[in-house]
């Protein structure tokens, strides 16, 4: 039939063109787009395929995909690492084009309940997320001048009584019992004006963050060396396409946003200054009280190639405060016994505080395909604390006895300097590996290495002199105190950890993880093996159960070691045992309900207690305690109303070995936390925003003054955290209005802070004054209004 091979040959080419054309007709295409569920933000290269068939896709850079299908039936299977794999039913005739978004849930909500904030969600993951209500509320929200630390204490777990600081406690544990990560590196005590006792503002830019998780207990081994929450901080990139920039101001700071393409990448640079101590200036409310800070923040990102990105993150604050100085006098004439008496008393007081932070890190992601992810960050923390303190008190009597024609003079002079110095430097490499082994299996592994280096100064004097003259006779008696003690800390140390989940779809609906963690601490020789375990079941009528038991370790900080050098005798890491149990339940389509129960089991603990508004505590492992409560939290999403309530039980004690007096409450047992949150629509563009806050209390230590029989004045402290505060009650308020003109978004507020005005108790202090010592209450902030703006272009 064929004359020849070279007619042969063109003959099957003819054929196959024929045929290729003819399947290509009857093919259909799929596309779409695999998206994070909880936040909309896309999935670049998760795994599309069809079961039992080479057919597949992988998405691109920013979730899409699109591939060819013949028609028939499939199984479509969709995998990400970190994520809920999907299967679905896909029927497919000749010639469609079929359209299929794709969610996906984080394994890490589903086994951890894990609460995400997102502060900036594009319009395309606003159509899609669950999360951009619940993340407009906490970025607005009345009273919280764009501090996260302080919107996140309307959370279930989470309880203050100070909303001004960014301080709080979560189910019982101390405040340092919460970890803070901020794009991979851990950051301690990242807060603006710290040596105010009863007001703080964190340091982070809520502007430019993508992405903030807060776990409140029962965290994978990835997480280790803190006992109660996570709180994990991812900031975003800047905009690759075009130049933008955000003008934001309100009555305490004013800061700018900007950001923009660079060639392979972006950048995103955001400056903060405070401008409060001109405020009180101008409306002269204190003369002596200067309080400024300040903080430039950003990240530059390279893309190198599909795949591979490189990242330079970078944080700079800076704090000067000032109480002074600050003299207060008092001359006063009184009749004792028919003799004129002449008292003088006067109060010099002067601190001074500076503070600096400083956090740099490049991190290298390499997505290799949807199966295999690494990540490895180098950073370089210093932080630099110093703070000085100065009291003079100076008492002075003078009186004349006209039957012995002689003068009488009395006085005390009291003098107490403090200096405190502390250098904070962490030098840390880290890496991570995730390998999806199968599409329902997957090994997370990595490890740290984290050179320490604290230098702490604590330097305390005391002067004391008292005595009597009687001038016509130019004798003195004189009784004079000097005491003084100073601590040095200068330890060199190092970290080492590593850890291993192993994370199992083991059913459709069925999730497990299994890890453990080891921790080495160079400087007290502690070395410490966390096992953990979390599990969640998705049931087909809604409700997500969860369950989670695990070690939790944390390391003495430098205000907690026994000794100023490396031994095996020092403060070792104390230790928490979790047992979680939860159940989440979609009441409507629009309503959600949260229970979660939890009990923490505390054994090595060093004590803490409230002495006059300051903690202090007994640098050795002499407590055990325990934490257990029940968090509630139901949100809803109306037409024109959302919010949401979340209500904490906790019985929180803790027990000092060979103490008598048994279990005492810990100084974070807030027996009792409440909060509101409440969006309205008015319309127009206005929105009216409720925030209301209560807590119960915290214990303290009470004390009292007595006189003794040598008529001087002695402090008797009572049962530790034998005492407990007022509750804490506030109400804020604002009312905001947004505008759209051309490229020029402009939204502005105005708000009232304590709107009822309820005075709330931070502490007790006492103050000497006639003669004798009397209680002083160290009242929280009034009503305070507050306006601001936000200009975007």
């Amino acid at each position: 039939m064929f004359k020849s091979k070279t007619q042969l040959i063109f003959a099957l080419f003819f054929l196959f063109s024929v045929l290729s054309e003819t399947d290509s007709l009857c093919a259909a295409e799929l596309t779409g787009r695999v998206y994070d569920q909880k936040t909309g933000q896309g999935l670049p290269y998760a795994n599309i395929s069809l079961v039992n068939t080479q057919r597949g896709a992988a998405a691109d850079k920013h979730g899409n995909y699109t591939f060819t299908i013949a028609p028939g039936s499939y199984v479509l299977q969709i995998s990400m690492m970190g994520y809920q794999t999907s299967e679905q039913a896909l029927s497919v005739q000749s010639g469609n084009v079929i359209e299929l978004n794709i969610a996906l849930m984080p394994t890490t909500y589903l086994m951890q309940g894990v609460t995400i904030i997102q502060p900036k969600i594009t319009e395309q993951e606003k159509s899609v997320s669950n999360l951009s209500v619940e993340s407009k509320k906490i970025v607005n929200m009345p009273g919280s001048f764009g501090d996260i630390y302080r919107s996140v204490k309307t959370l279930p777990g989470v309880s203050s009584n100070n909303g001004m600081s960014s301080e709080f406690n979560v189910r019982g544990g101390m405040v340092d019992e919460n970890l803070v990560i901020v794009n991979g590196a851990q950051v301690y005590r990242p807060f603006h004006v710290k040596e105010a006792p009863n007001a703080s503002v964190a340091i982070f830019n809520m502007d430019l963050l993508k992405k903030v998780d807060l776990i409140t207990g029962g965290f994978t081994a990835r997480y280790g060396d803190k006992m109660s929450s996570i709180m994990n901080i991812e900031y975003r990139e800047g905009n690759p396409d075009r130049f933008s920039a955000q003008v934001d101001g309100n009555m305490m700071e004013v800061g700018l946003v900007a950001e923009g393409p660079i060639p392979g990448g972006s950048f995103l640079i955001g400056v903060r200054k405070s401008y409060l101590q001109y405020i009180l200036d101008v409306l002269g409310e204190d003369d002596v009280l200067k309080i400024g800070f300040y903080d430039i923040q950003g990240q530059f990102a390279n893309t190198l190639s599909p795949g591979k990105k490189l990242a330079f993150q970078f944080i700079h604050s800076g704090d000067n405060y000032s109480d002074g100085p600050n003299l207060n006098s008092e001359h006063y004439h009184d009749l004792y016994y028919g003799l004129d008496v002449y008292t003088t008393q006067s109060h010099f007081r002067d601190n001074r505080a500076l503070y600096h932070n400083n956090l740099f890190a490049f991190s290298y992601t390499h997505t290799f395909n949807s199966q295999c992810f690494m990540k490895t960050i180098a950073s370089y923390y210093d932080e630099l604390d110093n703070e000085d303190e100065f009291d003079n008190y100076n008492w002075e009597q003078y009186l004349y006895h006209p039957q012995y024609k002689r003068s009488f003079y009395y006085y005390n002079n009291y003098k107490e300097t403090q200096n405190r110095d502390l250098v904070v430097k962490t030098s840390e490499i880290k890496h991570d590996v995730n390998f999806k082994i199968t599409p329902f299996h997957e090994i997370v592994t990595g490890f740290s290495y984290k050179d320490i280096r604290y230098k702490y100064t604590n330097n305390w004097d005391v002067y004391n002199a008292w005595g009597n003259n009687e001038r016509s006779l130019a004798d003195t008696t004189q009784e004079l105190y000097i005491d003084s003690d100073s601590q040095h800390i200068k330890p060199v140390s190092y970290k080492v950890d590593g850890y291993v989940e192993d994370n199992w779809q083991i059913v459709n609906n069925l999730f497990a993880n299994v890890g453990i963690r080891m921790d080495y601490f160079r400087f007290n020789r502690d070395l410490d093996i966390s096992p953990r375990i979390n599990m969640s079941y998705i049931t087909n009528w809604g409700p997500i159960f969860r369950a989670a038991w695990g070690y939790y370790y944390q390391s003495p900080s430098y205000k907690e070691f026994k000794y100023a050098y490396e031994s095996s005798d020092n403060t070792q890491a104390q230790r928490a045992i979790h047992h979680i149990i939860s159940v989440e339940y979609p009441l409507y389509s629009n309503v959600t309900l949260k229970l979660e129960a939890y009990d923490k089991e505390y054994d090595r603990l060093i004590a803490y207690e409230n002495r006059n508004g300051r903690l202090n505590n007994s640098r050795t492992n002499d407590s055990k305690g325990y934490a257990r409560g029940l968090d509630f939290f139901i949100s809803g999403n109306w037409n024109r109303v959302s919010g949401w309530i979340s209500y904490g039980f906790l019985d929180a004690k803790e027990d000092s070995l060979g103490n008598i007096a048994g279990y005492i409450p810990r100084i974070s047992d807030q027996r009792h936390t409440l909060s509101i949150v409440a969006d309205i629509n008015i319309g127009h563009q206005w929105m009216l925003r409720l925030k209301g806050l209560y807590g119960s209390g915290y214990p303290y230590t009470p004390s009292q003054f007595v006189q003794t029989t040598d008529d001087e004045w002695q402090q008797i402290y009572g049962q530790r955290n034998s005492g407990r505060l007022p509750s804490y009650q506030r109400i804020d308020v604002r009312i905001a209005r947004s505008f759209t003109l051309k490229r020029l978004t402009l939204e502005t507020y105005l708000e009232v802070i304590n709107l009822l005005d309820r005075e709330n108790v931070f502490a007790y202090e006492w103050d000497y004054n006639d003669d004798r010592w009397e209680r002083v209450v160290v009242k929280l902030f009034p009503r305070i209004p507050n306006f601001g703006m936000s200009i975007g272009f």
